[in-house]
């Protein structure tokens, strides 16, 4: 893709200035997350070629999934995005602003003349990064909202997001700094617990998704077909991107957990597996990795057919948070439909809503795969190219849809419903604890 100049120029500008442009990749001496939430331009290694290639139907049961009861959903969409300047610009000013504000933060630590200094700006450096992220979270709920009332559009809300995640990103990385000067001066002294609450926070407004929004719309990864879904505290993104599908998704009416609350290593195993019980079974990982930020929990494992993150409540002992990587070709769909018309077999073979789905088209003479364009959209509404292949993989809709495949004069139409998601948790009268 050739480089836009103003992007040039502003590049230009935040090198002298010792920025990194958004999308580089900044010289951090410490991760700040794990290698499975470092989804910005690259998906985690997952071991699928162990797997032969999965049948549409019968290979076992559609696995478990944090979500929104489809009772609770105030708005869903199904959007692509693409390259968009003034988007990418505003990504760009922000992640620029935010770096400034790390550059300014540690230079005050590093330059301070005594402990007793040092030890004021490190705490103050702290706070800073604790506003940040209740102004974000703050921020979030608002887009929430708007989007589930209809006052902020489908775009403006995933630009929204993935804003709030470039942001919360580098004050993944500003606190990850401020760590590493701590542990290597005996005479500042932090708060583990503080540390690891923040840490906590950070995490929530972050997502794989969101990154590869923001990868789209700045121009460094190709347009993208997004799925996103509100509730009320609640959010679901997914997305397809080299041949993964990943999904997020948060609950926050299921995170209730304050400075008082405490959870055991076993006990939310056990919550993780009560919820996934198959991708428990078909775990690889002998010991899940576990990290306790003391009000929450969180396990990462790998299974025979992906990767599953999970975030457990100290208070409601519920997941709260979900993140899961799962190839497309070891995807277990439920039952097809197939329409037949002008010489053509249209296929579907679908998961839940947000999920997966692929259609095939074939001829019906002899079952030769048929390349040609096919289409998704509401029955009597705009449809979408999704693509030109006699087998595609998409997402699928939340709401009654209709697929379209055009070869020359031969038309054939497919009208789907979505099935009910294989959620973990119901409705929020259902499951939240004490109702």
């Amino acid at each position: 893709m050739p480089y836009r100049p103003v992007t040039i120029a502003l590049a230009l500008l935040l090198i002298l200035a010792g920025i990194p442009p958004i999308g580089a990749t900044p010289q951090h001496d410490s991760a700040p997350t794990s290698a499975a939430e470092q989804p910005m331009y690259q998906i985690p290694a997952i071991a699928a070629d162990r797997h032969a290639q999965l049948d549409r139907e019968g290979t076992g049961p559609i696995l478990s999934l944090l979500g929104i009861s489809p009772i609770d959903v105030d708005a869903s969409t199904l959007r692509t995005a693409h390259v968009r300047l003034g988007e990418g610009l505003r990504f760009d000013r922000s992640a620029s602003t935010e770096r400034l504000a790390t550059m300014v933060a540690l230079g005050q630590i590093d330059t301070a003349p005594d402990a007793t200094t040092r030890q004021q700006a490190t705490l103050r450096a702290v706070s800073q990064i604790e506003q940040r992220v209740v102004a974000l979270t703050a921020a979030q709920q608002q887009a929430i909202t708007a989007f589930g009332t209809g006052e902020m559009s489908a775009d403006d809300f995933l630009w929204e997001l993935a804003r709030i995640d470039a942001i919360a990103r580098e004050l993944q990385h500003r606190q990850a700094e401020i760590e590493t000067r701590a542990k290597g001066d005996a005479e500042i002294v932090l708060s583990a617990s503080r540390l690891d609450t923040l840490a906590g926070e950070l995490a929530v407004l972050t997502g794989p998704v969101r990154a590869e929004v923001r990868a789209v719309v700045t121009g460094q990864s190709p347009s993208n077909r997004f799925f996103a879904q509100v509730g009320p505290e609640s959010v679901v993104l997914s997305v397809i991107r080299d041949d993964v599908y990943i999904r997020e998704a948060y609950r926050g009416e299921f995170r209730e957990g304050g400075p008082d609350s405490s959870i055991s290593s076993p006990r939310s195993e056990e919550i993780v597996e009560e919820g996934y019980p198959t991708i428990w079974s078909m775990r690889t990982t002998e010991d899940p990795e576990q990290i306790d930020d003391g009000v929450s929990a969180r396990i990462e494992l790998e299974h025979d057919r992906g990767r599953l993150i999970a975030y457990v409540d100290a208070e409601t002992e519920r997941v709260f948070r979900g993140v899961q990587y799962r190839p497309i070709e070891l995807s277990s769909t439920r039952q097809s439909s197939s329409a037949v018309k002008d010489g053509l077999r249209l296929t579907a073979h679908p998961t839940f809503p947000g999920g997966p789905i692929l259609f095939e088209l074939v001829r019906t003479d002899d079952g030769t795969p048929l390349d040609a364009p096919i289409t998704v959209g509401p029955p009597g509404g705009r449809s979408v190219v999704v693509g030109e292949t006699a087998a595609v993989w998409t997402i699928e809709p939340a709401a009654a849809y209709q697929v379209t495949a055009i070869d020359g004069s031969s038309v054939v139409f497919l009208e789907m419903d979505p099935s009910f998601p294989p959620l973990i948790y119901g409705s929020i009268d259902e499951d939240r604890p004490g109702r």
